[in-house]
């Protein structure tokens, strides 16, 4: 991915009274804000060319423009949990370390019973949702997803499906439309793929019948013909994207693949406020919100201790999803 340059400004200081100091005729006492780090290592839990590279390298290139040198560590390995462990590792300095996941990755350890979870570290921010989408090659016979869902009733073993790793957003999703249907789990047909990329060939070869892509990886694809959105699991069409969801067809399967940010427990509370002044300045940026655009991501920034909050919950929720998927 090009760059743009990165030009380079001062994040302007706020002037604090000192509490209890004593007063000193005609002097002014003040306190330095905390400033942000002046550079930034993003851990990406995954290889390249995966939704989480992409936005770690927006973030990259919005925090370049403010003087910040971030730059992307992906994971040799693949496994989130390496990830983690890189982030909690007492060789990490946790004030300019952070860690970047989402709902999936959460998923993805859980399914795996890994010895390490997001729980370890201390969420920072969300930033974003991303949807995902029922995808189909445009020869496949099913018009709409009712069709699709016919099909697979008819002849589960007909309906192969792929998307992210197992556990994930994507698989889960499928699990969860297939219960709905009244499908039992073992009627799934899931082949999980690296990237979104990966899926979306596997799809146009016909490897697999549909996919459940995130929205952001369909960007390359949309308006080709190669492929049609069947559906997707929003709470609402999504703008720009003439797609039902699939509570229209009668499937109530509306929640994101949210993305966020995770510092080390270790961080001390001033480093932990200086990278949310980080992120909420960015977030603010023409250059962040025109990247929204772009990839079709949805703005759900939230920060702090509700954010810590949102984390527990999610924690939670999936591990009680894969429970009643019997995973």
């Amino acid at each position: 991915m090009s760059r743009p340059d990165r030009r380079h400004f001062t994040f302007g200081c706020l002037s604090t009274l000192v509490v209890g100091a004593p007063a000193i005729a005609g002097a002014q006492v003040h306190t330095p804000a905390i400033l942000p780090p002046r550079t930034l290592n993003i851990l990406v839990p995954t290889l390249g060319g995966t939704g989480l590279d992409l936005v770690g390298n927006v973030l990259a290139d919005c925090l370049g423009e403010a003087g910040i040198d971030a730059r992307i560590e992906l994971t040799a390995s693949g496994e989130a949990s390496d990830a983690v462990s890189k982030l909690l590792s007492p060789r990490t300095d946790p004030s300019t370390t952070v860690l970047i996941a989402s709902g999936a990755i959460i998923g993805t350890l859980l399914y795996r019973h890994a010895a390490i979870y997001l729980s370890s570290t201390r969420p920072l921010v969300r930033l974003l949702n991303d949807y995902g989408v029922v995808v189909v090659s445009r020869d496949n016979p099913a018009a709409n997803f009712s069709e699709l869902a016919a099909a697979w009733v008819a002849a589960p073993e007909s309906v192969r499906w792929t998307g992210a790793k197992l556990g994930s957003t994507g698989h889960l999703l499928a699990l969860s439309i297939a219960r709905q249907l009244n499908l039992p789990a073992n009627a799934v047909s899931y082949r999980p793929s690296v990237t979104g990329a990966a899926g979306l060939k596997a799809v146009l070869a016909g490897q697999v019948e549909c996919g459940v892509i995130n929205l952001s990886d369909l960007v390359p694809y949309l308006g080709s013909g190669l492929l049609r959105a069947l559906a997707v699991a929003a709470p609402q069409r999504l703008p720009g994207l003439n797609v039902p969801t699939l509570f229209e067809y009668g499937v109530d399967c509306r929640t994101p693949n949210w993305c966020g940010l995770f510092a080390s427990p270790g961080i001390s509370q001033s480093g932990y406020q200086a990278l949310l002044g980080m992120t909420d300045r960015m977030v603010s940026t023409l250059t962040w919100r025109s990247k929204l655009y772009q990839y079709n991501w949805i703005s759900a920034y939230l920060g702090g201790e509700p954010f810590e909050v949102y984390v527990q919950a999610e924690t939670e929720r999936l591990r009680d999803l894969l429970t009643a998927l019997g995973l």
